[in-house]
């Protein structure tokens, strides 16, 4: 530590009258930031680009009449081609009302088979052969319709979450999971994700 004149030159920096400011860690800090927030934002917009480019892809390969719009059909033939599984009408009528948000109704545009997909994705990993969720709904399933009533959702999801569930929580559950409103006063597996 030396002095000169009203600042003291450590290894480190400066220091003014006993209070520290380190200018030139200060500077180097300021600099490898920018240079590190600079370097993330490029990365970001590379890796965007790279995903807007891949879904477009995707989008064009479900595309098969060529339309601009993906049909229900499309997306239940994409799924078969892509994953190897054919969709029931239930799930196909589920990945169509959560993902069609904007005109033409019935048809999905490319953020909008970004969401079905995703659906997809996330129910098949759901309800996988042997997953918790999968075991669950087939345990309560008693009379094997694919679909639970109030008692046996009030069942799934006690024994979920190991709690007891009234009958005005499971009526909420089945009134918000009811999503493809279809009236039939159950909820299927895949409203369930």
């Amino acid at each position: 530590l030396s002095r000169r004149g009203a600042c003291f030159v450590c290894a480190g920096g400066f220091a003014w009258r006993g209070n520290t400011f380190r200018l030139q860690r200060f500077r180097a800090m300021v600099a490898g930031c920018h240079g590190a927030v600079q370097a993330r934002r490029r990365a970001k917009l590379r890796a965007g680009q790279g995903r807007a480019t891949e879904l477009e892809t995707l989008f064009k390969t479900a595309d098969a009449d060529g339309s601009g719009q993906i049909s229900r059909e499309e997306i239940a033939d994409y799924i078969m081609q892509r994953y190897g599984q054919t969709p029931n009408d239930t799930e196909i009528g589920f990945i169509m009302k959560v993902a069609d948000t904007n005109p033409p109704e019935g048809r999905l545009g490319m953020q909008e088979f970004a969401v079905a997909i995703s659906s997809w994705e996330c129910y098949r990993e759901e309800f996988a052969s042997g997953a918790r969720l999968a075991v669950l709904f087939d345990d309560c399933d008693v009379h094997k319709t694919g679909s639970l009533d109030q008692d046996q959702l009030r069942t799934l999801l006690g024994r979920n979450s190991n709690t007891a569930v009234s009958d005005d929580d499971a009526a909420a559950v089945l009134k918000q999971a009811d999503a493809i409103g279809d009236g039939s006063g159950g909820v299927s597996r895949v409203e369930l994700q």
